[in-house]
């Protein structure tokens, strides 16, 4: 069926004259609707949503719903629900999260997820409590972290079609997964500079590059993929003949843009190469995560230690952190909001502090 929303807003505030706005959203088409204050708009917002569930269960008539333009609103039904199979649903999914402004590497991410554990072929009306146990006993050998990863797009996509097309009940039988954060790997600087002169990509210019993009990583504690997009506009100088790095918040997760210094060292080696302002700044670095990783396990395999790219990001939020204790100063410099993922390095402990803990 075709679904509408309903929402107010307010428009023109950089221009100083504010004004409450209702929408009306349908498959595309937009109106906005004037209103004299907050509170009618509110009351606007509350009706608009109760005719139209009115209307899906019944109880008005197709004339009575508001039209967008020359577009007439109307929920047209079904002939049969169970021509609606779950690959009609998570398009409409897509879709709808799309409009609401969610990041293309969300939807992607969610989307394989979605697509792996889901029969695109299954009506709606067969996707019951029984299949969505059966998806998540099939799952239940995966590590904690990446169980928790599809039960989050299940769960994304359940609260959709139930309110949507009004499918109730599955949601209760997903469970919370928790993950003990304490399992984490984490490097000391020594481990990650001794990591560093390990790596060979086996070409002189790669492997000072990926020398380089690991030493910025262990500096900053910057995600790779936004390091590997760095642009050369992007490294400049802060007036004072200190390097700094610009992450672009529109890469990757988080849509945060950020400064951040990095060492002298590194600030000088890239500035010997640097190259046209538009260009990569580590262009002989592969695009492909997997290659990445395995330039970085054959060094780890010659000193013995465990971790992955994302282990650069843990071991210099906790080193931030135990030598600041400032949680706030740790979000800015790594783009975390203080009250998502940083809660996992307040409680973790680096090796200094355990160490005086055992002297005590």
């Amino acid at each position: 069926m075709k679904i509408v929303k309903y929402s107010i807003e307010i428009r023109n505030k950089k221009l100083k004259c504010a004004k409450w706005y209702g929408r009306i959203r349908q498959d595309g088409h937009e109106k906005f609707v004037p209103m004299e204050s907050r509170q009618a708009a509110e009351r606007w917002l509350n009706e608009q949503n109760y005719r139209y569930g009115e209307y899906r269960a019944g109880n008005l008539r197709e004339d009575e719903i508001l039209t967008i333009g020359s577009t007439p609103v109307i929920a047209r039904k079904r002939s049969s629900e169970a021509v609606m199979t779950l690959r009609d649903c998570q398009s409409r999914w897509e879709a709808v999260r799309r409009l609401e402004g969610k990041r293309e590497a969300t939807l992607a991410t969610y989307g394989r997820a979605l697509r792996n554990m889901l029969d695109p072929d299954m009506p709606l009306t067969a996707f019951t409590q029984e299949k969505v146990k059966a998806i998540l006993e099939a799952r239940a050998g995966l590590k904690p972290a990446t169980r928790r990863f599809y039960v989050n797009a299940l769960r994304s996509f359940i609260r959709f079609i139930g309110k949507e097309y009004g499918v109730r009940g599955l949601e209760d039988i997903l469970p919370n997964i928790s993950v003990d954060e304490s399992d984490k790997v984490y490097w000391t600087p020594n481990d990650m500079a001794l990591i560093i002169l390990e790596i060979d990509a086996g070409d002189a210019e790669k492997t000072l590059q990926y020398r380089q993009y690991f030493t910025l990583m262990s500096q900053v504690g910057s995600r790779q993929g936004e390091t590997g997009a760095l642009r050369w506009k992007d490294i400049f100088d802060d007036g004072h003949g200190n390097g700094c790095v610009r992450f672009v918040g529109s890469v990757v997760k988080t849509r945060v843009q950020r400064e951040v210094p990095i060492g002298f060292e590194l600030w000088a080696e890239l500035e010997a190469r640097r190259g046209d302002p538009d260009g990569l700044v580590f262009d002989k670095i592969s695009s492909c995560q997997a290659t990445r990783y395995y330039y970085l396990q054959k060094a780890l395999r010659k000193l013995g230690l465990k971790g992955r790219l994302h282990t650069w990001r843990h071991s210099v939020a906790l080193a931030l952190y135990s030598k600041t204790k400032d949680i706030k100063a740790c979000a800015q410099l790594l783009g975390h909001s203080p009250n998502t993922s940083m809660r996992y390095y307040l409680a973790a402990r680096s090796l200094e502090e355990l160490r005086e803990l055992m002297d005590q």
